[in-house]
């Protein structure tokens, strides 16, 4: 007896609720709605600090986009272009393109290979150094 009474709650349930969905059928989402006002877009030199527009490592392209919450923005750097959603984000991938910059110049010259080998050397050298000249070295 009080499993078919549950079972007919489920059923009225079931109808109501099929009733109700049915009859939302005509309501247009509200994402299409005319009363609510778009998110806006901006340029990059009205709500950015210069040094975040631009540097010789990345440029902001225009517009910013804004989801009503964050600003989404398109950063170009040489390795491509990103979106980066938020300044606080964006602060940080700025950054990161001028370390990124800076170690593809180093990595291009050789630089690191030279520095590289200094260093795996280095210690061939001191223990050269303490046998021909002990005092010399640990001075």
């Amino acid at each position: 007896m009080w499993i078919m009474m549950k079972a007919r709650r489920w059923v009225a349930f079931g109808a109501v609720t099929t009733c109700l969905l049915a009859g939302l059928g005509g309501v247009p989402a509200l994402s299409q709605d005319k009363r609510y006002e778009t998110p806006p877009n901006f340029a990059a030199r009205q709500i950015l600090p210069p040094a975040l527009q631009r540097s010789p490592y990345h440029t902001i392209l225009d517009p910013v986009q804004n989801d009503g919450f964050l600003n989404i923005y398109r950063m170009k750097t040489k390795f491509g272009e990103f979106s980066v959603v938020g300044t606080q984000l964006l602060k940080v991938r700025v950054r990161e393109a001028e370390a990124a910059a800076k170690l593809a110049d180093i990595s291009a010259s050789g630089q690191m290979l030279k520095s590289a080998g200094r260093t795996i050397t280095k210690p061939l050298k001191t223990g050269k150094d303490l046998i021909t000249q002990p005092g010399k070295t640990v001075k």
